[in-house]
């Protein structure tokens, strides 16, 4: 009896599963393509290559993902090779979809938000805690019931939003929901869950090294902090070497002010300063000439010529 309890509780998981991967990829891809009709699937394509370019650099799309938007066998692409994943890709971040830009896609959407992006958003997040249920863990009656009513509710809104609503689709979520088991179904549900965890997984991989750059970055944010600091402080010793010469200078500016001060008190004066400046200076050159003609007094005086003429002078 346990048995057969574990079992039914891995069959509603499996349709759980069904309901968000056919189901919702059948909506989504419906909205993708009634919001670009008017456009070439691979016009279109090649109008976002330079978006998708840096999606698939970003790790957010796949190569096998890049090549069903891009076949290397040169065919034209066809949005129903699209999985759910990259129709949610294409939608939120192309801007020929027109979804608001600044909406938050991390965040749980407000319970009164049923806007188109809350509404991928949601259908995004549901896909998201599915694909982490292990196939053994399963799930209660309950929580299935919970689960496909808010899924449900979700994808029929996704639906209305368009002006040509894929036909048929609640009998759709009711065959998904009592249709017997096909074996078939079941290993294509289970390769669709695999490759989400496979690219989860890669994801958390990606996430982990930028983490450890992260690391390394603040590490040398924190050698530049430190470097910063050195820098600041032989800032500041030069800056304190510049007040005190700045001082000095104003110290030898005051003493030029005092002396200039000076010199034009004594500006009054300047008359009779040139007075005495002038007597001194006759005074001077008199003296040199007297000095002068002494001179040659004395040169004359002891000259041959004459002690000769004396000499004379005095036998007569």
């Amino acid at each position: 009896m346990a048995t057969a309890q574990v079992s039914q509780n891995r069959v509603y998981l499996f349709r759980l599963q069904t309901l968000i991967i056919d189901g919702g990829t059948t909506v989504v891809r419906n909205i993708f393509d009634e919001k670009n009709a008017n456009v070439p699937l691979n016009i279109l394509l090649h109008n976002e290559k330079t978006t998708i370019n840096r999606l698939r650099a970003g790790k957010t799309i796949t190569r096998t993902q890049f090549d069903l938007l891009y076949p290397q066998s040169g065919q034209s692409p066809t949005t129903a090779d699209f999985d759910l994943t990259l129709s949610i890709c294409l939608l939120r971040n192309l801007k020929c979809c027109g979804l608001n830009k600044n909406f938050a896609w991390n965040a749980i959407p407000q319970s009164g938000d049923t806007s188109l992006e809350a509404d991928i958003c949601r259908l995004r997040m549901f896909r998201n805690d599915i694909a982490h249920i292990s196939s053994t863990t399963s799930i209660t009656q309950n929580t299935f019931t919970h689960k496909w009513l808010e899924i449900e509710q979700v994808l029929n809104r996704l639906n209305t939003c368009v002006q040509n609503p894929v036909q048929n689709l609640q009998q759709q979520f009711n065959a998904y929901k009592n249709s017997p088991l096909d074996e078939e179904a079941e290993k294509r549900i289970d390769g669709e869950i695999k490759k989400w965890r496979k690219f989860e997984k890669g994801l958390e991989s990606e996430v982990q090294l930028v983490k450890k750059d992260v690391q390394e970055v603040k590490h040398e944010v924190g050698n530049v902090k430190e470097d910063v600091h050195a820098v600041k402080e032989k800032v500041d010793n030069v800056k304190e070497e510049v007040h005190d010469v700045a001082e000095k200078v104003d110290a030898v500016q005051e003493k030029i002010d005092e002396l200039e001060n000076e010199k034009r008190a004594q500006g009054g004066s300047k008359k009779s300063v040139g007075k005495a400046s002038n007597f001194i200076q006759r005074f001077f050159e008199r003296r040199d000439r007297r000095r002068e003609m002494k001179k040659l007094k004395d040169d004359w005086l002891l000259s041959p010529t004459q002690t000769s003429y004396s000499t004379i002078h005095c036998h007569r």
